[in-house]
């Protein structure tokens, strides 16, 4: 799967900054709100929930990517990649509410 520039760009990023007690990256193109076209104010950018939620992932470490759990975040993300389906309509945008229920469950 390191054969997708952007996951072998990411792993080396995450390996390089490993050791650095400064450095903190998160991730989140494996969460369904990135196909879910609703939750976008245009092309893109996310609706502020959705940034609010971001903001709220940070604040309290979660969803961040590290050595030991890149190759789970980039499998899911494959997975999302191929289950990806173009609808006619996007109905439910995901609220920040929702977002934060579902990060506190895991």
């Amino acid at each position: 799967m390191g054969g997708i520039p952007h996951f072998a760009l990411g792993r080396h990023l995450i390996t390089a900054c490993a050791d650095l007690p400064n450095v903190k990256i998160y991730g989140w193109h494996d969460c369904p709100f990135v196909s879910n076209l609703a939750n976008y104010c245009d092309k893109s950018h996310y609706h502020p929930d959705i940034n609010r939620y971001m903001a709220w992932c940070i604040e309290h470490d979660k969803r961040r990517l590290t050595k030991e759990n890149y190759d789970a975040y980039e499998a899911r993300c494959v997975e999302n990649l191929r289950a990806f389906k173009i609808l006619d309509s996007y109905p439910h945008r995901d609220t920040f509410e929702e977002l934060v229920a579902a990060e506190m469950q895991k």
